[in-house]
């Protein structure tokens, strides 16, 4: 690993000044909220279904679909301070190195999930993830990408909010590498406000007149693209041929 991501990894958490040092139910349940309705289309219907999680930080999301009733959910993460918050949930979550948890499990996963995650490689290390995920799936397994959108107007400010980002994407540059490396079945969407009170429903309106106008701009000067997706960061889903 070089020596920057060392140096920053091993102290991440020093990054984000609120983050605590206990897992919070409460901001996790809020966190889910949205994100279970962002995600539910991908989600297995088998309760039983292996699910990992790359990169999983304090382990909202594995805890959220605990509750659901997913019985065989587990994480990695490489930082060792974020794993420790995420294992008080109960939860298996292994402070590894991706890499090595994807190869000892071949054929293991029904769906692999990772947010945030897959713009923090470089291009090679991008195709290289994209293959162990590929290969630690079940055939017909789902893999999941919320990553940085560069068709987003605001898509630079999250590129280089972190100074570990290497690679930013668009929805269909995403397509194209998910297909080389073995999916089928892409899908993309955007992050964007789902209405679940008064203020993420105006937020929601707001969204919706926002993004026509951009689209409008898209059309005017390219005629548009095949994934109108404008949101900073995206949703990328495929599953395994």
């Amino acid at each position: 690993m070089e020596e920057y991501r060392s140096r920053i990894y091993s102290q991440y958490e020093l990054l984000w000044p609120d983050q605590k040092t206990l897992f919070d139910e409460e901001e996790a349940l809020r966190w889910g909220r949205y994100y279970l309705r962002l995600l539910k289309d991908f989600l297995p219907k088998d309760k039983n279904s292996a699910i990992l999680e790359l990169g999983c930080g304090t382990g909202r999301l594995l805890y959220n679909l605990k509750l659901m009733g997913y019985s065989e959910v587990k994480g990695v993460d490489l930082s060792a301070e974020q794993a420790r918050i995420a294992r008080q949930t109960g939860i298996d979550v292994e402070q590894r190195d991706v890499f090595d948890v994807l190869s000892e499990n071949p054929e293991t996963f029904q769906l692999i999930i990772a947010l945030d995650f897959f713009e923090h490689f470089s291009k090679d290390e991008c195709l290289r993830l994209l293959d162990a995920c590929r290969d630690a799936l079940q055939p017909g397994g789902r893999l999941v990408l919320q990553t940085v959108n560069a068709q987003s107007p605001m898509g630079l400010s999250c590129r280089y909010a972190d100074f570990t980002h290497e690679t930013c994407v668009t929805p269909g540059c995403l397509r194209n590498l998910m297909t080389l490396c073995g999916f089928k079945d892409y899908q993309a969407r955007e992050r964007a406000p789902i209405p679940y009170g008064m203020v993420s429903f105006i937020r929601f309106v707001l969204w919706g007149i926002i993004r026509r106008l951009i689209w409008m701009y898209d059309m005017v000067e390219v005629t548009g693209t095949t994934y109108p997706i404008y949101t900073r960061n995206f949703i990328g889903s495929a599953v395994k041929k």
